[in-house]
């Protein structure tokens, strides 16, 4: 009897332990309902990893960027602080920062982010483009025009790179220039660029 009991509690106990996911498994299954658009899924499973293993930083980078798919960005951005807490040096996580503000309209916030993702990565055309985008939201022209010029350097292949150029020469009253970065644009997919041509070019 005393036998039978014992191996009941172990096949019990080996039932739980492969019932309980770890916390790979967890993020497997968070970035599969990612990719399959159940995002609010997704944050349940990155929620369940993390708390399973608070260091995992991988965890807690996916669940940031899944929360911008929910427009939760101040969420968001806490979870990319807990990762900069870790890794004072990511480049990619400032970036992901400045793109949460600059999508909320905090453009002097984002610049601010966007000059640390430029520090530790210096050769990330993205960071250029978008600190250019909020350069010109502030109505910063010249340093605006020289974060564009940047990133096209940096990536010729950059659409709203060449986008935000052409419109900030719209504004300065170069409609040549500005007209051959919107074709440049719209060549490349912008589809925005494609209306402003219309509007702006003969």
């Amino acid at each position: 009897m005393k036998k039978l009991l014992y191996l009941s509690l172990v096949i019990f106990s080996f039932i739980t332990a492969c019932s309980s996911k770890s916390s790979k498994e967890l993020i497997d299954s968070a970035d599969a309902k990612v990719k399959a658009g159940d995002y609010k899924g997704a944050i349940v499973d990155y929620d369940k990893a993390i708390e399973l293993d608070t260091a995992n930083v991988q965890a807690i980078y996916h669940r940031a960027n899944t929360k911008t798919c929910v427009s939760d960005f101040n969420g968001a951005l806490q979870d990319y602080a807990l990762v900069l807490k870790r890794h004072p040096e990511d480049g990619n996580a400032y970036l992901c920062r400045g793109i949460c503000k600059k999508i909320t309209g905090d453009f002097p916030g984002a610049v601010a982010e966007l000059n640390k993702a430029i520090q530790y990565s210096p050769t990330e055309a993205r960071a250029y483009q978008l600190r250019g985008f909020c350069k010109m939201q502030n109505g910063n022209q010249a340093e605006a025009l020289a974060d564009l010029d940047k990133a096209i350097e940096l990536d010729a292949k950059l659409p709203d790179a060449f986008l935000y150029r052409g419109m900030l020469k719209l504004k300065t009253g170069v409609p040549q220039e500005a007209c051959a970065d919107l074709a440049k644009a719209s060549e490349l997919g912008n589809k925005e660029a494609a209306n402003l041509i219309k509007q702006n070019c003969k």
